[in-house]
């Protein structure tokens, strides 16, 4: 099974090496990465020459969003392969292969988690922003990447063909408001962005990156609220593809 699943990553590979859009859009995170890399010193002397306003101590927070992008934009390409090959049936015919169908379910909600979870190592160093200790940083990373197979799920599942894909891209955008939520918001109400996945993935990164002691707390309660979610999303699709 696993063998097969590798041909077809393979396969995705060079199919993206073709596909210039395809390339632009998985270099995005890096491009995000290196625009913070260059960008944030000079925005940081022009907020405190005209603002009096340090930036400083909110790098870290900035950091734990640039963590995210992977997953969404990932998660988002992910998302319109899975919308093409419903619409084209590719599945039923996997379904008569020795891959299965549960094979090419296997590799498409794995490979944007394998890939997300690898690209968000990355790009937070390559920003300069400051990162935690590799303990706190390789398990948020995986929550995040979890992520992106939700988007994905979530596009396969609710939408009907591209067009409406793309807009269910941009609404499930608008999940980034929960950890502005809980980076913005006085306690108690900080607790409302517990309702999306991104909040839990920002809030676990800040407590392991200050040792204040909620990282388990956060990392826990991200985990059982990821796997509620995907597992919701995963019986969508399944009955959608079915």
């Amino acid at each position: 099974m696993m063998r097969r699943v590798l041909a077809l990553v393979r396969a995705d590979l060079r199919n993206a090496l073709r596909d210039p859009l395809l390339l632009v859009s998985l270099a995005l995170p890096f491009i995000l990465a290196l625009a913070f890399r260059l960008g944030l010193p000079a925005a940081g002397e022009l907020a405190a020459r005209w603002l009096g306003a340090d930036l400083r101590p909110h790098h870290p927070f900035l950091a734990a969003m640039l963590l995210l992008s992977s997953p969404l934009t990932l998660g988002t390409l992910a998302g319109f392969v899975m919308l093409d090959e419903r619409d084209e049936n590719v599945l039923g015919y996997f379904a008569v292969t020795p891959l299965a169908k549960s094979g090419s379910l296997l590799h498409r909600t794995l490979a944007p988690i394998a890939l997300s979870f690898l690209f968000s190592l990355i790009v937070v160093p390559l920003a300069g922003l400051p990162q935690p200790r590799p303990s706190v940083l390789i398990p948020v990373a995986l929550l995040a990447a979890v992520e992106a197979t939700q988007m994905a799920l979530f596009m396969g599942a609710f939408a009907d063909n591209e067009v409406e894909g793309l807009a269910l891209s941009k609404l499930a955008g608008g999940v980034m408001i929960g950890p502005l939520a809980g980076y913005l918001a006085p306690p108690p109400w900080h607790w409302a962005g517990g309702l999306l996945p991104p909040f839990w993935v920002t809030q676990a990164y800040l407590a392991g990156y200050h040792s204040n002691g909620r990282f388990w707390l956060y990392l826990g309660g991200g985990a059982l609220v990821h796997a509620l979610i995907l597992g919701w999303l995963w019986r969508r699709f399944d009955r959608r593809v079915g």
